[in-house]
């Protein structure tokens, strides 16, 4: 029985790669699909079908007959199960025959395709792909940038076609890529597909690991699935166009990877591969680094793939470039969510163009309360002013109005005068119980009491509402009234000018003296009788005189007496009346009742003093806590200015350092080209130096005498000289002479004529011209991969280098973002616990507030209760009194 992996169809095992080579060798039997039955199957060395083991089956290459004659097919025989195979391959061929694009290849499944053992079994039929995979491809064409980089951009539209379309192919790696004959790419192994109609099975496979995100998990199954793996190979292929030395240093020889591993991908910071492939292109670097941020954040936050990189922010490390602001900026977020933002401090982002921090505005620890910072000072040449908001909210208390902190509307400007409840306006900051006010009313007594001479008269002289100095800042009576017209249904009683401005007394019914005794009274009448009769008889005495009719002098002593008399009885009487007149009930409760009048009246001012000082009290706390919050945005301006500088001056730093680096590189690409003819020149000469030492001296041009004399001056071979010269004889009887010349010697030899010299000298030059004409035209292979080599090791140290500066500077960066939150955390304890006394000193002048209104109150009451007694005892006064002693029964 055939060995088995897995359950197969109705329980049965799949059979193994073997058992489907063993069938295959006759496609008559195995196979019932009219393409397939009858045809050839590619055989290996071994004359056995020829396989491809891959994850779920082994693939064949078959050759199809009758219709489709001539066509090959690629076979795919399962060696595991798959839940809902069925479904998913009839969804997915669906799929691929609608989407667009040139990297699909049309897929068909047959559930009866192969019969194995005496069963059949499902397999899986698509066209064969005639070209090379990924890796090959880009072993034959490395160093052609052109190539790799078109090759780059139709991978790219392949993944926008899928993206387009709605699917991904779950599994975008090397070995699923293939580059056909006309340069065209398609993919391949569409197991691990997924389509929308899928979305709920789950994925069939979890893909090559090396170009997997690291967290892809059981549950990351969507059209955004591709996106990870897309952006390596992609990334890959861009980089190997521009370094191709990368893919001999890092693209082990039969390692299932282009550049990158899963390992790689995993850690980012911690891989010196990642480094040095992403620091070797500056223009890439960007790209990497948010490679890298994604591989530490969930699949489905991975961007499409062409989207641009953005740019970095001030968050991120303003001014830095863009990896180091895209891997700044992911350390801040994860540092981000241990803060605890403020309930109001979104108020003074506007003024700087970003985004307080969370420590900047703290919020009060009372509870109930929100730290709420005013907005910060403006231009008041601009627009319209930006309204301050309330330093405080209190539960349902309402906050003080903008006009309540103005300098000149103090707190405790209260309308003076009548009628103290007037209604305030919004711009007016009154305590809730300060409605319907009723200063201290100092009222004039009728003026009979005035002139009595038994009148109490209060020793203290207390200025009526007309002549009471007003608060600073304080409104009149008569600008409250025209001011807020509304309020007068609230005042006291109307005022009327004979009382100098003073309310008229409230109208009472006429009581009288009801106490009057009989004998008071009697007394009065008697009195008045009296005076009758006396001014009577004066009267009549006078009009005697007058007429002559008797005595004059007589009549004149009797008038005198009479008149005398009746001005002693008057004024006697006069004063018992007056000491009844006030020994009565009436006239006593009346004294009281003023002496109480005046006593609130002096509490009421005295309660309006302390109200006036506890809204100052209150309005200076408030006026602390808007400073500190003022001090508070202030220094936390003054912070991010700084943090700012210091991130511009490390990117700055960073900038010089790596264009310091890149210069570095452009020279060590430039002196490439350099550097190998410098070698070929070295070559040459070597070469040429070799072939001159190979000969030595013609003896049968020199003769054996000047060969020894030449040799005993070190000259044996072609090598040892340059050129020859012969000198003249100037006399018969000299030898004729020549000079053998080499840098930095010269040997002159006897005997040797110009003719002779003139041949050795076309000796070695036929020599020379003849080693020219072998000098090889390009390097040896093994020294141009030696200088490729020693330029790979340069470059991969500069990409070391700039990786350690990238790293050194994210660093600092993260360190200069650790004290700036430390900082801002400082400000906030700081912040609270000031909050927390402010808010304290507040509460207590609050509760001092309302106490002191709440004595005000009373003694309004008190002064109110004074004034009506007063109003209703006002009709007792001594005129009435004699009327009703005249009068009364």
């Amino acid at each position: 029985m055939a060995k088995v992996t897995s359950a197969g169809v109705g329980g049965r095992p799949y059979p193994t790669g073997a058992d489907y080579s063993e069938a295959l060798r006759d496609t008559a039997t195995c196979f019932e699909h009219p393409t397939l039955a009858r045809g050839f199957v590619a055989m290996g060395p071994l004359r056995m079908p020829r396989v491809v083991s891959g994850n779920f089956g082994s693939v064949f290459r078959v050759t199809g007959v009758g219709g489709a004659g001539g066509r090959e097919y690629a076979v795919k025989c399962f060696t595991r199960a798959v839940p809902d195979r069925l479904r998913r391959y009839q969804a997915i061929a669906e799929a691929v025959r609608t989407a667009r694009g040139r990297w699909r290849v049309d897929v068909e499944y047959v559930p009866r395709g192969v019969l194995v053992h005496g069963h059949w079994y499902p397999i899986v039929l698509m066209e064969w792909v005639d070209g090379s995979g990924l890796v090959p491809w880009l072993e034959e064409h490395l160093g052609d940038r052109a190539a790799i980089e078109a090759l780059a951009d139709q991978f790219a539209v392949a993944v926008g076609d899928l993206e387009r379309s709605g699917v991904a192919h779950g599994d975008l790696q090397h070995g699923n890529i293939v580059v056909g004959r006309d340069g065209v790419l398609r993919l391949i192994d569409y197991d691990g597909m997924y389509v929308p109609t899928l979305a709920g099975l789950g994925p069939a496979e979890h893909g090559h690991r090396n170009y997997q995100h690291p967290g892809r998990g059981p549950a990351d199954f969507g059209p955004g699935l591709d996106r990870f793996s897309a952006h390596v190979i992609h990334l890959s292929l861009r980089v190997l166009a521009r370094e191709p030395w990368l893919w001999e240093t890092y693209h082990e020889g039969g390692g299932e990877h282009l550049l990158l591993r899963a390992e790689d991908l995993a850690a980012p910071a911690a891989s010196e591969r990642f480094a040095v492939v992403s620091g070797t292109c500056p223009e890439l670097a960007g790209e990497f680094a948010r490679l890298a941020y994604w591989a530490g954040q969930p699949v489905d936050e991975v961007g499409k793939l062409g989207e641009p990189v953005a740019g970095a922010g001030r968050e991120a490390g303003q001014g830095l470039p863009d990896w180091l602001a895209e891997a700044a900026r992911s350390v801040r977020d994860l540092g981000a969510g241990a803060r605890v933002a403020p309930k109001g401090a979104a108020g003074a982002a506007g003024a700087h163009g970003r985004t307080p921090p969370a420590s900047q505005a703290p919020p009060s620890s009372v509870p109930g309360t929100q730290f709420v910072p005013p907005p910060p000072a403006t231009d008041p040449a601009r627009s319209t002013p930006a309204p301050q908001a309330p330093p405080l909210v209190r539960g349902t208390q309402s906050a003080p109005s903008p006009a309540s902190t103005d300098p000149a509307r103090p707190v405790n400007a209260f309308p003076a005068g009548v009628g103290r409840g007037t209604t305030p306006n919004a711009g007016t900051s009154v305590p809730p119980s300060s409605a319907h006010r009723v200063p201290r009313q100092t009222s004039t007594p009728p003026p009979e009491r005035q002139s009595g001479a038994h009148t109490r008269s209060s020793s203290r002289t207390r200025p009526s509402n007309q002549a009471r100095p007003s608060t600073p800042g304080q409104p009149s009576a008569q600008a409250q009234s025209q001011a807020h017209p509304q309020a007068a249904p609230h005042s006291a009683p109307p005022l009327h000018p004979r009382h100098g401005g003073q309310p008229q007394p409230h109208a009472h019914p006429s009581g009288g003296f009801s106490s009057l005794s009989r004998r008071t009274r009697w007394t009065a009448r008697l009195s008045l009788a009296a005076v009758l009769a006396l001014t009577a008889a004066a009267g009549t005495c006078t009009a005697t005189i007058a007429v002559g009719a008797g005595p004059p002098l007589l009549l004149l002593i009797g008038a005198l007496a009479a008149f005398g008399t009746t001005a002693a009885v008057a004024g006697l009487m006069h004063r018992r009346l007056r000491r009844a007149y006030s020994a009565t009930p009436e006239v006593r409760r009346y004294e009281d009742a003023n002496a109480e009048r005046e006593q609130a009246g002096d509490a009421v001012m005295d309660a309006l003093r302390q109200l006036g000082d506890c809204e100052a009290s209150l309005q200076t706390v408030h006026q602390a806590r808007a400073d500190f919050a003022t001090a508070q945005l202030a220094e936390a301006e003054a912070l991010r200015v700084r943090h700012a500088q210091d991130c511009d001056a490390l990117g700055k730093r960073l900038a010089d350092a790596l264009e310091s680096v890149e210069q570095r590189r452009e020279l060590l690409e430039a002196s490439g080209p350099r550097e190998e003819a410098q070698a070929l020149r070295d070559l040459h000469d070597r070469a040429l130096r070799d072939g001159l030492a190979d000969n030595a001296l013609p003896a049968d041009l020199l003769g054996s005498r000047l060969v020894t004399q030449l040799g005993r001056e070190g000259i044996l071979t072609a090598a040892d000289f340059v050129r020859v010269t012969s000198a003249v004889p100037t006399s018969p009887h000299l030898r004729a002479q020549a000079t053998l010349s080499r840098p930095g010697r010269t040997v002159r030899v006897d005997g040797m004529s110009p003719a002779l010299a003139r041949r050795l000298q076309e000796w070695r030059d036929e020599i020379v011209e003849d080693l020219r004409l072998r000098l090889p035209a390009t390097l040896p292979y093994q020294v141009a991969q030696e200088l490729h080599r020693k330029r790979a090791g340069q470059r991969i140290g500069l990409a070391r280098e700039a990786a350690r500066i990238r790293a050194t500077a994210l660093a600092e960066l993260t360190a200069l973002e650790a004290e700036f939150d430390t900082t801002q955390q400082a400000r906030h304890r700081t912040g609270v616990r000031e909050t927390v006394r402010v808010d304290a000193a507040v509460q207590t002048a609050e509760d001092a507030l309302q106490q002191a209104q709440k004595t005000y109150d009373q003694a309004l009451n008190r002064a109110t209760a004074a004034r009506d007694a007063c109003a209703a005892l006002s009709a007792t006064t001594y005129s009435r009194f004699l009327r009703d002693a005249l009068l009364g029964s």
